[in-house]
């Protein structure tokens, strides 16, 4: 884990005491009077401390940065993080928590058996093991969301268990300022969702910085995160920062990271056409390609080897399988036939072939496909289609037995070359 020695969290430098290398001391020119009159460096001087850190991402830390700098200063703050599976919404998020010196406690949405306040739960008992000396738990309020506490109530009015977690938060943050990190929350309960923009209100004079961060992918009409962004809208405190995947330059920079070199142009053209940009796809598929020997130094740079492959790290095809586990039997059914179709495919023969009536929103609101143009679609990123043709026990001449028999006008009377069925994935 990479830090930086802040004198504002009583570190020395060179920071033998903490875990992890110190790459950095942050400057603290002029420096100005902060929580409890501890001298803290400007918002400039912080961003420049934090530009090696993480690539791509600058305009992105300065929002981060700035709702910090206001609860350094002793008000509260909230802000939404959104963007894709992998995109580096947590990693962001950390990171710049962990180099401003602002501590955080973190709360998780579930998936699958989400308790009501699941999230808030974690955060607390976060707080209680951190800042035990600030805890204020002993609320018997709290008792019905912390068992351990003993003494809850049976029946409590809602008002009387918001003002439980709102003076909890508030008392460790009067210890040193805190930030309360919510991540994963397209999978949270309504309640807790419900709960954090009246909780951003209750804080807002109080040295806490709420970050809610999401797959926006995940999010689909209706969702009770729609509803959180209204509401904070309406009160003109919505500040969002979408995440989107890396461009060609910032791809080449965390390739040659993972490389440990300086990728040549072609290879950075086929992760990033390979990957869409997701850093966390081109930091496996780097790590992967480091490990496999697949490289040979060029003119420009590493370059693949002669008759060598991108490969397809385990780690990648996990995390892909994981992403389509959510969507519905039939779902699933269709991109394995449109893996096969190819990388762009006509919704109406794919459909046709997987036999399925109705399409599934499925597909769109786990972000394994998008519109292409009407009436076609396209994979998201190519490792998706990768994963999907690989995990199909369909071959091209199956599907193209299964393919329905029509007149040759129209799309479905195309020849199975014209369709992308002699095309297989290699």
């Amino acid at each position: 884990m990479i830090q930086f020695c802040t004198p504002s969290r009583g570190l020395r430098c060179g920071g033998a005491h903490r875990r992890g290398p110190v790459i950095g001391c942050l400057p603290l020119r002029q420096p100005v009077l902060g929580w409890n009159g501890v001298a803290r460096s400007s918002i400039v001087s912080r961003i420049m401390a934090l530009r090696d850190v993480l690539i791509g991402r600058a305009a992105e830390r300065a929002v981060l940065v700035a709702h910090a700098d206001r609860v350094i200063a002793g008000r509260g703050s909230i802000v939404l993080v959104s963007g894709e599976a992998g995109v580096g919404k947590t990693t962001l998020v950390r990171r710049v928590l962990e180099e401003l010196g602002l501590d955080r406690l973190e709360g998780f949405g579930v998936k699958e058996g989400a308790m009501a306040y699941g999230p808030v739960v974690g955060a607390l008992r976060m707080l209680r093991h951190e800042r035990p000396d600030a805890w204020t738990g002993a609320d018997t309020s709290l008792g019905v969301l912390l068992p351990e506490l003993g003494a809850a109530r049976r029946a409590l009015e809602a008002a009387d268990l918001f003002e439980g977690i709102r003076s909890a938060f508030a008392a460790g943050a009067a210890q040193a300022p805190l930030a309360v990190v919510f991540d994963d929350m397209q999978w949270a309960d309504e309640a807790t969702l419900g709960l954090l923009p009246a909780m951003a209100r209750a804080l807002d004079s109080e040295p806490v910085l709420l970050v809610v961060v999401y797959r926006e992918d995940e999010v689909p009409r209706g969702h009770p995160i729609r509803r959180l962004r209204t509401e904070l809208r309406r009160d003109e405190r919505l500040t969002e920062v979408p995440l989107q995947p890396l461009a060609g330059a910032d791809v080449a920079g965390l390739l040659g990271q993972a490389l440990n070199g300086t990728p040549a142009p072609s290879l950075v053209g086929a992760v990033l056409a390979h990957t869409g940009g997701v850093p966390l796809f081109v930091t496996e598929l780097g790590a992967a390609l480091r490990a496999g020997a697949r490289l040979r130094e060029g003119d420009a740079g590493l370059e693949l080897s002669q008759g060598a492959d991108l490969p397809l790290p385990e780690s990648v095809r996990d995390a892909v399988l994981v992403r389509a586990s959510g969507v519905a039997p039939d779902a699933r059914s269709l991109l394995e036939v449109a893996a096969v179709l190819g990388n762009t495919f006509e919704v109406d023969l794919a459909m046709a072939i997987a036999r399925v009536d109705t399409w599934p929103d499925d597909l769109l609101d786990h972000g394994l496909v998008a519109e292409a143009a009407p009436g076609s679609m396209t994979f998201r990123h190519a490792l998706v289609r990768e994963v999907r043709w690989l995990a199909s026990k369909k071959s091209t001449h199956e599907l193209a037995r299964m393919r329905p028999k029509t007149s040759s006008s129209g799309p479905l009377g195309r020849s199975t070359e014209s369709c992308g069925f002699a095309k297989m994935h290699r």
